[in-house]
Parts: C-alpha cells; structure tokens; sequence
C-alpha cells in the first residue's frame, strides 16, 4: 500500500482532501510517499527528479507483520494496520503498538480527521471497530451481517459520527460510530469488493473503486450514482 503524505511545491492535499503528486514539464518533481510491504516494513520515500521518477528511500521502520493499510495523522505520523490484527502508530523517532491482538487481519486503518484521538479499523473477522487513543480500546463496532460479508475500507464523514465503507460483497453502508448502527446502504454498489473510498471535505460527492478497476462516483445526498470512470480497465 502507499499512501502520499506531502509534495513540495510539485504537489500536496488540494482543498477537497484529495491527495496528489504534479509531475508535468515545468512542474518541480517532489513528493513524499509512505509504503507499506509484505515483509513488515513502512517506507519514508521521496520522489525528486526532473527527467525521470526516482524513488529515494528516506526513513524504514518494521512492524510486526505484512503492511495491510497506512493512514495519516494530524501530527504527521502514521497508523498502520497489518495482517497479524496489528495497529502501530509511528511518529519518528517513536513507535507504538496501540493494538496487540485483534481477532482477524486488519485491512484498512483510518484516523479520525476531526478527533485526534480516534480511529477505525477494518477487520477480516466482519466488523467495523471505533477506538479511543486515550485508553487504546475498543469504543463501539459495527457490521457482523448475516451474509459475513467483511469491511474492506472506510472512511469518515466531515465532522459527523459517521463513516462511510466498502465491503466484500460490493456494497457501501454508512455506519454510526457511536453506536455502531448501520445509517444506509447501497447493495451492489460494485461487481467486485470495494477497494478504496475517498469523501472530500465538501461532502457533496464520495469515491469508491473496485478490483475490476472501476470508480464511482456518487452523489452524498441521494447515494444516486453520477458518474462511472473506467479507464482502468484492461
């Protein structure tokens, strides 16, 4: 997984959120990535270069077992999930593991933008879990559906208590943080599990995308699909 944490002068965070890397002819060639590997390893690279990309490792850490997902946080360190139920929290020079145990893989990990000391983690076992950095545990969850389906990704909602997620069964659900109750749901939102799931800040829309290289578009509001985007498709 990778995940880009600043770009100077050539990219950065736009104003809705999105991340993004500028690489054009009179652009200046830097960016700053985050790389999580199947070995345990959370790379700091930097990308800076004017005729071609070249990727400079910076900084190396190892967690305890495969990188399944990073996420930033407002203090520019990281959170990561890993395939052994794992979450770490690395802030150069330090590192902790807030989770020791959980009861399957942890897929994706995403920090709170609005409360800086909460989280939520996807895990293979089914559910949604919301935690508290201030006593590292498990505030509430959500999912457990009868269908088993698993939670892929997620993704938080402005300001409010809510998140938005992707799952197995491509299907997208709104899910309370709070309570763990389950707002809305789109059945079938893809073919294929969601992947990812980006929301901007000004909420009017969100992203999903799925492993047959599909992104949708969707309007906040309605939840009515707007716009399919299939250019990476073979």
């Amino acid at each position: 997984c990778a995940l880009p944490i600043s770009g100077g002068g050539g990219g950065g965070t736009g104003g809705d959120g999105f991340h993004y890397a500028r690489f054009g002819s009179h652009a200046i060639r830097s960016t700053t990535l985050k790389l999580g590997s199947a070995q345990g390893e959370v790379l700091t690279c930097s990308i800076q270069d004017h005729s071609e990309v070249t990727l400079r490792t910076t900084n190396r850490e190892t967690v305890d077992g495969p990188v399944n997902s990073i996420s930033e946080t407002p203090t520019s360190g990281v959170l990561v999930g890993t395939a052994n139920g794992t979450v770490h929290h690395l802030q150069p020079p330090s590192k902790t593991q807030l989770i020791s145990s959980s009861l399957a893989a942890v897929s994706y990990v995403a920090h709170c933008p609005h409360a800086s000391d909460r989280f939520a983690t996807c895990s293979d076992d089914g559910y949604i879990r919301f935690w508290d950095l201030n006593t590292y545990q498990e505030a509430c969850r959500g999912g457990g559906y009868k269908n088993r389906t698993s939670p892929t990704c997620v993704a938080y909602v402005g300001a409010t208590d809510t998140v938005a997620s992707g799952w197995s069964d491509g299907s997208i659900k709104c899910i309370d943080c709070l309570s763990g109750e389950t707002h809305w749901e789109i059945s079938k939102a893809h073919q294929e599990p969601c992947t990812d799931i980006v929301i901007p800040r000004t909420l009017h829309f969100f992203a999903t995308a799925s492993g047959l290289g599909d992104i949708k578009i969707w309007n906040t509001r309605t939840r009515g699909l707007t716009r399919e985007l299939k250019g990476h498709k073979a």
